[in-house]
């Protein structure tokens, strides 16, 4: 059960979830679907446990069902429907240093931004149970500290987006006609995403979501912290605008602790990294 090792008050104090209930179990009995494009997800304030252990970068292949995360203490790691953690290990080279993991949506091949004086994005290919081996480096991009999401498959080629900590901003890579080339994503005003706190593209390309902080107009200005959204109709097309996820809680202390989105294709499931645990939350209907 969620909060094994905390009083509920607690979590209600950190996540600021009131009467929220807790509970491990399925979700709805109907097949999960996300609503149209412009209209954002809606997930119950119900919190459901993944893994006792803390994983960033937490994700999962629609494909073969293989979950993986960057783990405490293990490192690079499969992640277990029951919670367990199995090491694996990524052969890169040894004068990189690997920033963040996400797992493809199509296969068993983890995508990495890795460092060595500038960034570079390198995807790896599964070798055996537990050894991943690096196959191509499809684009760099000039910050020695960012994050990646999982990469997104579309008519025109694939799609990355970069959350960038020493360039302040968010960018999307994206291949054309066998080129890769990069954009910068603008944002309101307001809204600031967390430079160390991962995003997420779904496999068409057309959703994403990422922690920010936002200023709220209501009446006053208040500074709050949670996960925004935003869609488009096209993966070629630039995103709507973002807004916060209903049902997901929100953290006005100025300590944010909702971390590495993942939201299944269907929108099933919202997975995120909270009290050093991965967390998730079902879609309401």
């Amino acid at each position: 059960m969620m909060c094994r090792a905390l009083a509920l008050g607690a979590c209600d104090r950190v996540l600021g979830l009131g009467s929220t209930q807790i509970a491990d179990g399925p979700g709805p009995d109907a097949p999960p679907s996300c609503p149209a494009i412009g209209t954002p997800p809606r997930f119950s304030a119900v919190i459901h446990q993944q893994a006792m252990d803390p994983c960033n970068s937490y994700s999962i292949s629609d494909a073969t069902g293989l979950a993986t995360g960057e783990c405490d203490p293990t490192g690079p790691a499969i992640v277990g429907s029951d919670g367990t953690l199995v090491p694996i290990t990524l052969n890169h080279p040894l004068s990189t240093a690997i920033e963040s993991i996400e797992l493809s949506p199509r296969s068993n091949d983890i995508w990495a931004y890795q460092v060595d004086t500038t960034g570079t994005v390198a995807v790896y290919a599964q070798q055996d149970a537990a050894t991943w081996a690096q196959v191509e480096t499809p684009f760099s991009f000039p910050d020695n500290s960012a994050q990646i999401s999982p990469p997104a498959f579309t008519a025109t080629g694939r799609r990355v987006l970069v959350v960038a900590a020493t360039s302040s901003g968010l960018f999307e890579a994206y291949e054309d006609s066998g080129t890769w080339e990069q954009r910068q994503i603008l944002l309101p005003s307001g809204v600031t995403p967390l430079t160390s706190a991962g995003i997420y593209l779904s496999p068409d390309g057309l959703r994403m979501i990422f922690p920010a902080q936002v200023v709220i107009d209501d009446p006053d200005p208040t500074l709050q912290y949670g996960l925004v959204y935003a869609d488009r109709a096209d993966a070629s097309a630039l995103f709507g605008a973002p807004v916060l996820l209903s049902g997901v809680p929100r953290l006005d202390d100025g300590s944010p602790d909702l971390a590495y989105p993942f939201m299944t294709e269907d929108c099933g499931h919202l997975y995120v990294r909270a009290l050093d645990q991965i967390l998730y939350f079902n879609l309401s209907y």
